[in-house]
């Protein structure tokens, strides 16, 4: 178990290599961007990992950006918040453009369960972002895939009690239950590069103001 760890980025790991996780458990981590971990430009798999009460003002389980993180095998993300955005992921950019199918980069999520995560702003489990490349201008587009997932009781403020999406998000096969926001209860899809698929996901009790 790794607790009561704190930094400016990643709370308990940040990483721009190679990380492979399995069986390790976050508690009470808290960073700026990730509270448990930060990925970037880097490629991290998280096999049968617990994230629980970790706190940042982006991702409060986990912060990535043009690199690739699996979470999977059992995983739990509970209790995880943000200030900001992405109350347990927070994903602001991958490498490629075209389509969640063949992308290699981004967020990879399966076999997981999440509950009473939360956000400040966007996206009390899931925010996907985009931003703009340095020095070349160029908009780099989040990428984020969830299957066989359940979302329980997940809040944001400003849209998305579960999921958020500004760039290219794919979900399938799961099970999203009593999340809430102000602009959609479940999942809000917004902005020019947003691009959402939905396949076999149920939604149920989930409540908003607005969609």
């Amino acid at each position: 178990m790794i607790s009561s760890c704190s930094a400016a980025q990643g709370g308990a790991v940040s990483s721009a290599g190679v990380l492979s996780c399995t069986n390790t458990a976050f508690t009470d981590c808290i960073a700026i961007d990730g509270g448990g971990a930060r990925v970037s430009i880097g490629r991290a798999t998280f096999d049968k990992c617990v994230f629980k009460k970790c706190s940042a003002q982006q991702g409060g389980a986990l912060w990535l950006a043009q690199g690739v993180a699996r979470i999977f095998g059992d995983s739990k993300i509970t209790s995880c918040t943000a200030i900001s955005t992405g109350g347990g992921v927070h994903v602001e950019g991958s490498r490629t453009q075209l389509s969640v199918q063949s992308s290699t980069d981004g967020l990879f999520v399966s076999d997981t369960d999440v509950y009473g995560c939360s956000s400040g702003l966007d996206g009390g489990f899931l925010f996907v972002g985009i931003q703009d490349a340095e020095n070349t201008g160029e908009t780099v587009i989040g990428v984020a895939a969830v299957g066989r997932t359940n979302v329980t009781n997940c809040r944001a403020t400003r849209g998305g009690g579960a999921f958020a999406a500004k760039g290219l998000l794919n979900v399938s096969l799961c099970v999203v239950h009593a999340c809430e926001a102000p602009r959609g209860g479940a999942l809000l899809a917004d902005g020019q590069f947003s691009n959402t698929t939905i396949f076999d996901t149920t939604f149920t009790a989930c409540f908003a103001s607005i969609g």
